[in-house]
């Protein structure tokens, strides 16, 4: 099997601050945006992120919590 991309997925109720966030801060465009479902990806070197409201029927239901234990590492020159 092989492997055609990999991105993590951060569980929110704040879609749009959380987007505007990462827009804003990181350089990310949309490349997809539903109510519950936003795509994220930095055209300049291809780093994908994803925002999902965690309450969406689409999440199984023992999942619909917001994120707990997760650790995303931005290394950045200067802040």
């Amino acid at each position: 099997m092989e492997l055609s991309s990999m991105y993590p997925v951060i569980g929110t109720k704040a879609l749009q601050e959380t987007k505007a966030f990462y827009m804003t801060h990181f350089g990310f465009d949309v490349t997809f945006e539903a109510d519950w479902y936003i795509s994220l990806i930095r055209e300049q070197d291809g780093t994908q992120l994803a925002l999902l409201d965690y309450s969406h029927e689409s999440v199984p239901a023992d999942f619909r919590k917001p994120v707990q234990g997760v650790l995303i590492n931005f290394e950045v020159d200067a802040v």
